[in-house]
């Protein structure tokens, strides 16, 4: 069995659709917008579920920035009230010690808990605590054993009832299983609800084509809209559409204005994005410098552009070594298939390593079976493939 842990007319709009204000929040004086900032007020009144959609959004970085110690306080103020999702994400976050120190004891304790208030509930029609049973069986939490259909039988009921989170959750369980149809028909139940994690997501298979025909003019659209209610994530989709003139001209002071903003929530995945900008000048003025701090904030993932730099001194000394590290941690780590074929390269000329033709020639050849097309173009020119 699987184990399923997960430890997804054009509206080209300003992406500050809502006005963004300042959070009266004592522990907080970041700046909110979009969904965030339609959710304080009702948070801050008493309203618990309220209080633990703002929670999900400091958890997703929507409409403000990525903050566990924020999701922590609004999950247990809403589970203060019963609402059996936030007291069952708290134990996610005691055991994860994400936003509070990480305590299994008490994580257990919540789990146990949300299970045995979530049972009765569930049983008499409350989707909620039907996300709570589902996602007991799928981390076999709660007292209960890991049992995969459990998961998916609780979280389909209550998909029968609309529940968003339930409806994600499938979304996000078929595409693992590359069932993307399904995927994709959960995906559009929970966007014409409004949840811009569900249209964001529902862009991504529009732009991939998975599930659904492709449709780059449909996917800037969700983007957007997804953006315009503050999702970080969205924000980076729309930016590498603006990027690279898919569903939408280029821009490339759009792409690194949305970049830009996607980071300040945490979005830390679309650092290396903006490196790129930064190395290429594209929308900022050339600045290798900034290239490289933001490939090294992004860790494993600017490995391969990081490893280029110090081949070619740019932004930082030229260091053959480094270079060649950087490139087999990528490799190893992130399986690129860039960094796979810029080791060979470095295996063909020498750089940095004993030159050896035969390991460049096994590189190449990994790295085109992960479809890098460099990597292709130069085994057709060795005559090994068509």
């Amino acid at each position: 069995m699987k184990k399923y842990i997960t430890n997804l007319v054009m509206l080209i709009v300003a992406l500050h659709l809502a006005s963004c204000v300042e959070s009266t929040n004592a522990n907080s004086d970041e700046m909110l917008e979009g969904k965030a900032l339609e959710l304080y007020s009702k948070a801050e009144d008493g309203d618990a579920s309220a209080q633990y959609e703002l929670a999900e959004c400091y958890i997703e970085g929507i409409g403000c920035k990525i903050n566990p110690q924020e999701a922590f306080k609004w999950y247990k103020k809403a589970a203060d009230q019963g609402e059996v999702r936030a007291l069952f994400n708290l134990g996610r976050l005691y055991y994860n010690g994400e936003g509070t120190p990480k305590n299994e004891t008490l994580a257990n304790e919540m789990f146990n808990k949300a299970f045995n208030q979530a049972k009765p509930m569930a049983e008499q029609g409350n989707s909620s605590a039907m996300w709570v049973l589902g996602f007991s069986y799928g981390l076999g939490v709660g007292g209960v054993s890991e049992d995969e259909k459990q998961m998916v039988y609780w979280w389909e009921k209550g998909a029968d009832y609309g529940d968003r989170d339930c409806l994600l959750r499938l979304a996000r369980y078929y595409g693992e299983y590359k069932e993307y149809a399904k995927a994709v028909n959960y995906l559009i139940e929970a966007a014409n609800q409004g949840d811009p994690r569900a249209i964001n997501n529902l862009g991504l298979y529009y732009k991939n084509g998975k599930g659904v025909a492709r449709d780059y003019n449909k996917a800037v659209q969700l983007f957007t809209e997804a953006a315009g209610q503050g999702s970080s994530s969205a924000k980076s989709n729309l930016g590498l559409c603006y990027l690279d003139g898919v569903g939408v001209g280029k821009d490339y002071s759009k792409a690194v204005q949305l970049f830009k903003e996607a980071i300040a929530q945490g979005d830390e995945s679309i650092k290396v994005n903006l490196g790129k900008c930064y190395a290429e000048g594209k929308g900022v003025e050339q600045d290798y410098a900034m290239a490289v701090q933001l490939y090294k904030e992004a860790g494993a993932d600017g490995c391969n552009d990081l490893g280029i730099c110090y081949l070619e001194g740019k932004g930082v000394e030229q260091d053959y070594d480094m270079a060649i590290k950087l490139f087999k941690e990528a490799a190893q780590q992130k399986q690129d298939p860039k960094a796979i074929y810029n080791l060979a390269v470095c295996y063909e000329q020498g750089r940095g390593v004993e030159q050896d033709k035969a390991i460049a020639l096994q590189l190449y050849q990994l790295a085109a079976s992960l479809g890098d097309d460099e990597a292709k173009m130069v085994l057709r020119e060795y005559g090994m493939i068509n």
